[in-house]
């Protein structure tokens, strides 16, 4: 306790301190209230995934942790296989029975499904056993840096969009930050905590202006935490990225909008192409992702259990695409809610889908056009809703993928908007508020 109490310390001493580490428009109070319940939602995951399911050989937020441990046992133990394991992926090494020691009591070092270009799983419990030599293996202490690491990432996604909204808009910013679902997944002992960063560096260096060095090291940083972290995140940003990036100057709402579906279309082709002739084979990946899903949903015999329809090339992605985007925008329904758990989810679920349609009728009803940015996010949540929604058969894992991208999802509903108002009152009530903090 006293270990963690001087991290929670460093940390919030440094949100303090550093201006940098601050929400941009709000008083630092507000940026140390987010961090706080980010550490407070993670402290709570945590135990309900220690003590309320007690299998924790079985449960996600346990298995990273518990793969460092290992590793980091070798740094004393044998410190040429500790260094060996840090730095290399694929070696002939890995067959040396002083390396198979290690190796065979770690149960997720090595995937069932490992056609994707890196191990995305390494990357993480690597980070995880160095943290170990100064959190002393106490694993409240690596909840905090999750939670620093994913708000420096929500962070870094804000403040380009935040320095143009109004007042108004950014209470609304900020309260995508703070949904359930969002608090607890990005402040877990997972890999979610590094997607956040990698796609707040990313859309960082894209939106924002200034020095271009900046930039792009900001870009670079962020597409190779997302490629050694999730890859098929940063699939689905990088054909947005690139029609964000062609033609900047066009304004015209129908013409920005070709630009992305010409994109996208002509990305798909080239994956067709790809599958057909080379040995890279996206679909193939995703169709393997799937089946493995099932197959541990299954196997685990996990209680959320819900029918996808199987795919096996492209014409099977296209198939199930809006059956997928459905899946992601409005499970879990109120009715399958068995569990506590599912509950909350299911009641985030109903609320979240509510105010996005009452922003698209304002947007309707104002008949507000929408710009490059806007765009640009939307592209992003919509294949990344469809993607995790064709391929995820269990709704508790589905509510876990979509946090990540929940926020940006409404922050771009929210620009969209533009001077939407619920009513005069609500309006007046976070004017006040807003000046206040």
């Amino acid at each position: 306790m006293l270990l963690t109490f001087v991290h929670w310390v460093i940390l919030n001493t440094l949100i303090i301190c550093v201006r940098g580490f601050q929400l941009l428009k709000f008083r630092v109070w507000i940026s140390l209230l987010l961090f706080n319940l980010k550490f407070i939602s993670g402290v709570c995951l945590w135990w309900i995934y220690t003590f309320y399911y007690t299998k924790t050989e079985f449960n996600d937020v346990h298995k990273f942790y518990r793969d460092a441990l290992i590793l980091y046992e070798a740094a004393s133990e044998n410190p040429k296989v500790f260094l060996h394991l840090m730095i290399a992926d694929n070696s002939t090494a890995f067959s040396n029975p002083e390396y198979r020691y290690y190796l065979n009591r770690m149960r997720n070092w090595f995937r069932n499904f490992d056609e994707a270009p890196v191990n995305e799983n390494r990357i993480v419990i690597r980070s995880h056993a160095l943290l170990m030599f100064l959190s002393g293996k106490t694993y409240l202490v690596h909840v905090l840096w999750m939670c620093f690491i994913s708000y420096l990432g929500w962070l870094l996604f804000l403040t380009p969009i935040s320095k143009s909204a109004t007042p108004s808009q950014n209470v609304f910013l900020l309260a995508s930050m703070l949904m359930p679902s969002v608090l607890a997944w990005s402040s877990a002992v997972l890999k979610e905590p590094y997607l956040v960063l990698g796609m707040g560096l990313l859309i960082n260096g894209m939106l924002s202006y200034g020095n271009s060095g900046i930039k792009l090291f900001k870009i670079l940083s962020g597409f190779l935490l997302l490629l050694y972290v999730k890859f098929y995140v940063l699939a689905c940003i990088a054909p947005a990225a690139l029609a964000y990036s062609l033609f900047p100057k066009i304004s015209k709402p129908l013409l920005v909008m070709s630009k992305y579906i010409t994109v996208i279309a002509v990305t798909f082709f080239i994956l067709i192409v790809m599958a057909k002739y080379s040995k890279y084979d996206l679909f193939k990946i995703l169709a393997n992702k799937q089946e493995h899903a099932i197959r541990e949903a299954v196997y685990f015999e996990a209680k959320s259990i819900i029918k996808i329809k199987e795919i096996h090339g492209a014409e099977d992605v296209l198939m199930a695409a809006p059956v997928g985007l459905w899946n992601a925008f409005t499970r879990p329904y109120l009715w399958e809610s068995k569990k506590i758990i599912v509950w909350v989810s299911a009641i985030e679920t109903f609320f979240i889908l509510l105010f996005s349609l009452w922003l698209l009728y304002q947007i309707y009803m104002r008949q507000h056009k929408p710009d490059n940015t806007v765009i640009f996010l939307i592209t992003v949540s919509l294949c990344y809703f469809t993607l995790i929604g064709i391929s995820t058969p269990v709704l508790g894992n589905l509510v876990r993928y979509r946090s990540v991208m929940l926020p940006v999802w409404i922050s771009a509903l929210v620009i969209w908007a533009q001077g939407f108002n619920i009513s005069v009152s609500l309006t007046h009530a976070i004017m006040r508020v807003k000046n206040n903090v």
